[in-house]
């Protein structure tokens, strides 16, 4: 069996060794989930689809301070998560998309021991962050934004997003949440846009999502 990829927190899946497929990578702090059916990636040399003028921002986009104080979380509860597994024998590797990876092929009996392990120390580190409400997720549906004009700003033709009210009432009743990356996950994968890993994991540390977050395994 291949390597066992997890995103971030609970859901594991395994990861082919020879078809890249999408996944949904869940914010630490965030417990809706949303499903993304795999694909198939057409990967080649770098490329951006030229951003629609009509989506440019008037002022100059620049880092929201959230972002940083985001990326500091994810890299402090992937510390707990590492401490946690390695307590019950496991290793986990953080990617560089901040997915949980096993490193090594498992067996499919070990994978499911791996697998509940990951769920027990997911379970421990969700118990120290309540359920979002209705005041923080509209927090994250203006972090949204914030990543949809940071790809924007870096040359991509972003969806335009729904209505606050709109968004956030399907993040309320667990429906499927409009995410800025998953134009760019959905394009890849259908060969409408070609983009390499360097140039992924680049784009991918600089505009941060803040739930729910979409990512692709390569």
């Amino acid at each position: 069996m291949a390597s066992i990829a997890v995103d971030a927190p609970g859901k594991s899946v395994p990861a082919c060794s020879s078809d890249p497929s999408l996944r949904l990578k869940i914010n630490p702090l965030l417990t809706t989930t949303l499903a993304i059916v795999g694909l198939l990636l057409a990967l080649a040399a770098c490329g951006a689809i030229p951003a629609d003028p009509e989506q440019s921002d008037t002022v100059p986009y620049a880092e929201p301070g959230w972002m940083a104080n985001t990326r500091a979380d994810i890299e402090r509860e992937g510390g707990f998560m590492v401490s946690c597994m390695a307590e019950q024998g496991w290793t986990l590797v953080i990617e560089s998309d901040d997915s949980w990876s096993s490193g090594t092929e498992l067996a499919e009996e070990q994978y499911e021991l791996w697998s509940d392990s990951i769920d027990k120390c997911v379970t421990s580190l969700s118990s120290e962050t309540p359920e979002p409400g209705e005041a923080e997720w509209r927090v994250r549906y203006q972090h949204m934004l914030d990543t949809r004009a940071c790809l924007i700003d870096q040359g991509y033709d972003i969806t335009s997003p729904p209505s606050e009210d709109a968004w956030v009432d399907a993040a309320l009743n667990d429906r499927p949440l409009f995410a800025p990356w998953r134009d760019i996950v959905d394009r890849v994968g259908t060969g409408t846009l070609t983009m390499d890993q360097e140039t992924y994991y680049a784009l991918y540390a600089l505009c941060t999502q803040d739930g729910p977050t979409v990512s692709m395994s390569w």
